[in-house]
């Protein structure tokens, strides 16, 4: 899909912005080749009666072949008619979310990629010792997919234009298929422990290097970066050897990116199958998965190849998971407000497979709700049917629903009476983060970074020793973070997070915008940052001024000095300096509040097009029930979405009670 089809919604191929405007994105998964056929229509009955307008489904590469190149879609077994399931859903008011692999996170054996292709040793993603990279599963480990590897490529096109060429009928402007899912899990983008972990396929070895000669161009500047002997026939991933060299980050960098790059390309591949064989006008979507899964995937250069991304969410009902969620949901806001589009959750957890630590379903409601409350305009409940390996999903294997499904039900319905997804959220503070900082993250171990990463996903020891290669750098930006939030929650100032990268994009829409630093930045970032200060915008950056670029090589490029700056240029880490300024810039900025008592409650205020405000969530992610008092800005009258509780509102403030881990829904009326 082009960007002028994601930007005009009159454009008659349907897209997330056409959809967000013309049909609420409430979705559910469904997998029609895990129950009897007289069962799909009790099931899809079930999710229509929630609310949802949408039926995901997946379109398993394994499930459907019978040999290779040969696939069964209903001819044989009546379970795997998907283009007769789509149909009755949409005779029962549902379109339909399609997930084609070539890799599916379905609770399939091999991840939904067929035995034959995964033993195939020309498809195997490598270390670099040349072994098969294994993925740890039940029953059993296996070989995961290179998604560089031409022939894993060949084999998994031919699937794609088969399952394209079935459903193509069904799908273009207005019918039945409303949006492609491809990939939806990336096994082979990960890197498990450290910088040489990545994809050392050979077809992954020739793109890396591929990589490298669009970067640099020349050998001398690849030089600079990768050694004096380096030539683009000739370079090799770098090695984990000597990990604690600073001088080696550049190359590594490098390498992190070139996975990203992999990723992005072989999207760009499925995406082109499914056009040329009949759904080039249904919009593709990535699906990014959850920062634990530790895929090495960046959501910037797979929205450049695809009509647009799509979240999985997973978390805790804490305070941890709540900030992981509210992190991931507003950066993705950003990058969604760039494109015009809603940001879709299309995979929040309802139930847990039978392998994992129970939940309960208050808890899955409080993490949805989360991802609601700080931006997220569409949601899908994934694994809304029972099936096998999974507990606790609404609705079982027959169609009947249990209790769990009221919650849903109700959440769907005052998201529809409050119009949710035409809103947006207000947030006046935006905190910066460069993708560099994931890639940093990767090398040293860690998951990736995280702004709360000490209290979601510890770092490695690593990064607290001499061996650690960035300095400190890294870990003193994770600390910088975490004390700026805690700044402008006690000053109950709404902030989001932002991809550092999309400054270089749009203007800012914030009173101030904070860029991380970790004392380096992308030249790109920096001439962008460097811009809106010209231009008088209120930009700082912290916890270090840049004087390194994004290879972390030194660089006589700095930002400009002001003679009188709106606010600090740089934000130093110690809490109790950071505190004064951070109140300081406030203040001066006139910043607009969002008072609420006690501390542990959290609230965020959604507005209409016109600037009316029309809900507030509140948000309770500690262990004990609290009494709320929250600011209720221009509201005269307010009630709870879900209950219908009528919410008393005095002088511009609400009480209300709040349990623990809990997420409540206002309705908020204004006389004007």
């Amino acid at each position: 899909m082009t960007n002028d089809a994601l930007q005009n919604p009159k454009h008659s191929v349907d897209g997330p912005r056409a959809l967000g405007d013309e049909t609420p994105l409430y979705s559910g998964s469904v997998h029609y080749f895990r129950l009897a056929r007289s069962a799909w229509r009790p099931a899809l009955e079930a999710l229509r009666a929630l609310g949802a307008h949408f039926v995901d489904t997946a379109v398993p590469w394994n499930v459907h072949e019978k040999d290779a190149g040969r696939f069964d879609f209903g001819d044989d077994n009546p379970r795997l008619d998907v283009a007769t399931f789509i149909e009755l859903a949409a005779d029962l008011g549902l379109r339909t979310i399609l997930r084609f692999g070539p890799t599916l996170a379905a609770g399939l054996p091999f991840d939904g990629i067929p035995e034959r292709v995964v033993w195939d040793e020309s498809c195997m993603s490598r270390t670099r010792s040349g072994a098969p990279r294994l993925v740890a599963a039940l029953p059993a480990a296996y070989p995961a997919p290179s998604h560089a590897s031409r022939a894993f490529q060949d084999h998994a096109a031919v699937f794609l234009r088969a399952a394209a060429e079935r459903i193509a009928p069904l799908a273009g402007p207005g019918g039945p298929v409303a949006l492609a899912i491809v990939g939806d899990e990336h096994r082979p983008a990960v890197l498990p422990e450290g910088s040489a972990r990545g994809d050392h396929h050979p077809d992954a070895i020739a793109q890396y290097r591929r990589f490298l000669k669009n970067r640099y161009r020349n050998v001398a500047a690849l030089r600079r970066i990768h050694g004096a002997e380096a030539t683009f026939e000739g370079v090799e991933p770098p090695s984990d050897d000597g990990l604690a060299d600073p001088d080696t980050l550049g190359a590594r960098l490098d390498f992190i990116e070139a996975q990203e790059a992999i990723v992005e390309g072989a999207f760009y591949r499925y995406r082109s199958v499914l056009d040329k064989h009949g759904l080039r006008g249904t919009a593709k979507l990535c699906e990014l998965s959850d920062p634990r899964s530790r895929a090495v995937v960046d959501p910037l250069r797979m929205a450049r190849v695809a009509g647009g991304v799509s979240l999985e969410i997973r978390a805790e009902a804490s305070e941890q998971g709540l900030r992981a969620v509210a992190a991931r949901v507003s950066s993705e806001g950003s990058r969604a407000a760039v494109r015009d589009e809603p940001v879709f959750v299309s995979k929040a957890y309802s139930g847990f497979p039978a392998d994992a630590s129970p939940r309960s379903d208050a808890d899955d409601l409080f993490v949805a709700m989360t991802a609601l409350a700080y931006g997220a305009r569409g949601i899908g409940i994934h694994e809304v049917v029972q099936r096998d390996r999974w507990i606790g999903a609404p609705i079982d294997a027959h169609g009947r629903t249990r209790k769990s499904a009221e919650q849903w039900r109700r959440l769907f319905a005052a998201l529809t009476r409050t119009r949710h997804p035409m809103l947006r959220r207000v947030a006046d503070v935006r905190i910066a983060v460069p993708r560099m900082l994931m890639r940093l993250g990767f090398l040293t171990s860690a998951a990736a970074f995280s702004p709360n990463a000490r209290t979601v996903e510890p770092l490695a020891e690593a990064l607290e020793t001499d061996a650690d290669p960035t300095r400190g750098a890294l870990s003193e930006a994770r600390d910088f973070v975490a004390a700026l939030e805690r700044c402008l929650e006690r000053a109950r100032v709404p902030y989001a997070f932002v991809p550092a990268e999309g400054l270089e994009k749009k203007a800012a829409e914030a009173a101030w915008t904070i860029v991380v630093c970790p004392g380096a930045l992308d030249v790109a970032l920096m001439s962008a940052v460097s811009q809106r200060l010209l231009v008088g915008e209120a930009v700082s950056v912290g916890p270090r001024a840049p004087e390194r670029d994004g290879h972390l090589v030194p660089t006589t490029a700095r930002l400009p000095s002001l003679q009188h700056p709106k606010v600090p240029l740089v934000l130093p880490r110690g809490p109790a300096t950071l505190s004064e300024l951070v109140a300081t810039a406030l203040d001066a900025l006139d910043v607009a509040r969002l008072p609420a008592e006690p501390e542990v409650v959290r609230t965020t205020l959604h507005v209409d097009p016109d600037g009316r405000p029309r809900s507030l969530f509140v948000l309770n992610p500690g262990s004990d029930e609290v009494r709320a008092t929250v600011s209720v800005p221009r509201a005269t009258r307010a009630h709870d979405g879900m209950s219908g509780e009528n919410v008393v509102v005095t002088g511009g403030t609400a009480a209300l009670t709040v349990p623990a881990r809990t997420v409540r829904l206002l309705a908020l009326d204004t006389d004007s």
